[in-house]
């Protein structure tokens, strides 16, 4: 299987509601040596949703199975991921019955990683900065 590397930049990485925010998700791997997301913006929108709007994407684009190393400065993704399992084994609750928050977007983050092999990993996405700087103009 091929080695795909996925990064995971938003505009903002700060909790709450945002009046303008944005993603791009960047897929490295052999045969695409580079690719990019078109960059996508939001308004009213939580950094929480916009980091799952952005792995969307990402996993949207591949078309075949492939070994993925997720690279995300979102705690929010990184413990969603590792009870993402537990979620669609228990009928996609929380322990008490509760709802997760943003169910669809996670559902399509299950249904569409099935295939592949993921690994994700916390890393600083500062030095991404440039990428930043062009998410919302």
């Amino acid at each position: 299987m091929q080695e795909v590397g996925m990064f995971l930049v938003t505009s903002t990485s700060a909790p709450g509601k945002h009046k303008k925010a944005g993603f791009k998700c960047m897929l490295i791997c052999q045969a695409l040596k580079h690719e990019r997301s078109p960059c996508k913006t939001f308004y009213d929108i939580t950094g929480n949703r916009l980091v799952l709007q952005c792995a969307c994407e990402g996993f949207l684009r591949l078309n075949h199975p492939a070994n993925i190393t997720i690279f995300t400065d979102s705690q929010y993704f990184i413990n969603g991921w590792e009870q993402l399992s537990l979620w669609a084994r228990s009928g996609w609750k929380r322990p008490g019955g509760r709802k997760i928050k943003n169910e669809e977007l996670w559902r399509l983050i299950w249904e569409k990683s099935r295939p592949h092999t993921v690994k994700v990993i916390y890393e600083d996405m500062e030095k991404y900065k440039e990428i930043n700087s062009l998410l919302l103009r």
